[in-house]
């Protein structure tokens, strides 16, 4: 059996650390209801059903996979050195845990809150197959994401995801 490990950098623990007391916390007002809010509103606008959490899964991973691929490697190529190593630390941890949540989501489910059938995973692993079938790489694929207008005959699992993997990568 594969196993990864990936140390978790001491800051990102920290913060994670933070953000869960942030939130247990119920005397401190939240000023991060008003972002989630404003994500919950846009998503609802796209589509009045708020997505279930394997699409929230492929979502994030989605927009995960679009920042990094296009706005990390182009300042990387640019020869720009805007961020400092803690937050490369940062963005490649992120990424570490976006790949593990579609790891969970596609190869042990059961380790998540969801009711997906088989069904329905196959059905949504076929549609993301035949809208990157003319990719050449990850990166053009994430090229594509981000300049792509959805069409009324795309499949249904694309016109939930595609547009709100769009507009969190617009937005954050």
């Amino acid at each position: 059996m594969h196993q990864t490990c990936v140390a978790v950098p001491p800051n990102l623990y920290l913060t994670v650390l933070d953000y869960f007391h942030y939130w247990s916390n119920p005397s401190v007002a939240k000023l991060d209801e008003v972002a989630q809010a404003t994500l919950i509103a846009s998503v609802k606008v796209l589509d009045p059903h708020p997505p279930a959490f394997y699409e929230l899964v492929i979502i994030f991973h989605v927009a995960t996979e679009m920042r990094y691929h296009l706005e990390f490697n182009d300042t990387s190529q640019q020869g720009a050195n805007s961020s400092s190593g803690h937050d490369d630390q940062i963005k490649e941890t992120c990424r570490t845990l976006s790949h593990y949540m579609m790891y969970l989501l596609l190869m042990r489910p059961s380790a998540l809150p969801i009711a997906l059938s088989d069904t329905e995973l196959k059905v949504l692993i076929h549609d993301l197959k035949m809208f990157f079938e003319d990719t050449k790489d990850v990166r053009e694929a994430c090229q594509t994401l981000k300049d792509y207008s959805i069409q009324s005959q795309d499949p249904p699992n694309l016109r939930r995801i595609v547009p709100v993997a769009q507009k969190i990568v617009r937005n954050f």
